[in-house]
């Protein structure tokens, strides 16, 4: 769906990017109400969803402006600048720094036991 953006080599980018959009991914909870989700996904998957390839995404910085976005099973080489609450990694190396634009997108930040990075956590304002 439009709510998930799968590589399937490693890419390379001498600009910003910036990942924008209010995205649903078809599903509901338990309230019917459709759920919010953004995910990149740095990696393949076979039919038991094993991850199958990791990929590297670069580039000097990325902005995420869409809520409840993540980054998935891959690298990043760059600065991530979140402004956004409830980003997370999962199985994710970032190589670079997570900046947030608010304590509470820092505080809802959430990164699983398989995720690095190897730069600062800190709120900061473009």
């Amino acid at each position: 769906g439009e709510w998930i953006i799968c590589t399937l080599k490693d890419l390379s980018f001498d600009e910003d990017l910036v990942l924008d959009g209010n995205f649903t991914n078809g599903k509901k909870d338990e309230q019917g109400n459709d759920i919010v989700q953004r995910k990149i996904a740095l990696y393949t998957q076979d039919e038991e969803r094993n991850v199958t390839n990791r990929f590297t995404l670069k580039a000097p910085k990325l902005t995420i402006n869409s809520p409840m976005a993540s980054l998935q099973h891959g690298i990043f080489v760059g600065d991530l600048y979140v402004k956004q609450d409830n980003f997370k990694l999962v199985d994710m190396q970032v190589d670079g720094n997570i900046y947030f634009e608010t304590e509470t997108a820092k505080s809802t930040f959430t990164m699983d036991e398989a995720s690095t990075v190897t730069g600062v956590q800190e709120v900061k304002t473009e």
